[in-house]
């Protein structure tokens, strides 16, 4: 479904745009040691959540686990970043994922938000459309959605951006002061990131991760890989970055200076800039 197409949003009825997340992306009390299980690698450390770009994922970089109830609840942001978006919606994978996901039990949100590069949750602007998960992605496979990811100069976002966001009916004109407010205590006179990006969450009740014991952490990585597996990303744990940022070092077999540079370079990179070099394979030891 092209963007222009999607139910616009009543105002009066449905939750408006906010700085900050909803609080539903930090929850519960995380469990680092069960979540180094599930994806065979060192959460970051802070113990929080698991840093997938490390294992070759391209279409969400973190992954959190946390004990909410006696059970637990596993999240990723696929499309939080622009390189992933244009992954995922230029490829036209996020429809099948998202399907995947549905079909599986996962409960799939919208989270299109502007940001800036290293801003965290609470200096973004989060949009709340009222718009099925599919009907959302569609419209960011379409070629019109997916031109609109990119970065934008504070004029281009109230001039170019935010009419066309109205449109979609991702924002309406009470969002307008939200807006500013964004633009002039956060984002000054840095580059605004428009990221359509998702939320994925799938519980594990009490009873279910009881019945399960010592193999729950086999279940949630088995769950895990059986959807994303539709967006050509790796399993957990295959590949061999695997280790947290603290912990990964650059080998002895990478002698030759210039390729050492390349590993630099990449490393360098903000979040949201694509790396055009030769890739380089690191291998852990």
């Amino acid at each position: 479904m092209p963007c222009s197409e999607l139910p616009q949003r009543d105002s009066l009825s449905d939750m408006t745009a906010q700085i900050g997340d909803d609080g539903l992306d930090r929850f519960g009390d995380p469990r680092p040691e069960l979540l180094a299980d599930v994806a065979r690698v060192q959460p970051e450390p802070d113990g929080e959540w698991v840093h997938l770009g490390r294992q070759g994922f391209r279409s969400t970089q973190r992954l959190r686990l946390a004990e909410l109830d006696g059970g637990v609840t596993l999240v990723t942001w696929p499309a939080e970043l622009q390189p992933q978006a244009r992954y995922l919606y230029g490829d036209r994978l996020g429809s099948a994922l998202v399907a995947a996901a549905v079909e599986r039990g996962w409960a799939v949100e919208a989270r299109p938000h502007l940001a800036y590069h290293t801003a965290p949750p609470g200096r973004r602007l989060y949009m709340r459309p009222s718009v099925a998960p599919l009907d959302y992605v569609a419209c960011w496979e379409d070629e019109d959605g997916l031109r609109s990811v990119r970065s934008y100069s504070r004029e281009d976002v109230e001039h170019e951006l935010w009419p066309w966001l109205k449109q979609q009916g991702f924002a309406d004109d009470g969002d307008d002061a939200k807006l500013l407010r964004f633009l002039g205590e956060f984002l000054g006179r840095r580059p605004a990131h428009m990221r359509p990006g998702l939320r994925f969450r799938r519980v594990w009740t009490s009873a279910e991760a009881g019945e399960l014991g010592p193999a729950l952490a086999e279940a949630i990585r088995s769950e895990f890989n059986a959807v994303f597996a539709v967006a050509r990303e790796p399993a957990l744990g295959s590949t061999t970055l695997s280790r947290s940022a603290g912990e990964a070092r650059i080998p002895r077999a990478i002698s030759n200076s210039a390729a050492a540079n390349r590993v630099f370079a990449a490393r360098a990179l903000p979040c949201d800039a694509p790396f055009h070099g030769s890739p380089v394979v690191i291998q852990v030891s």
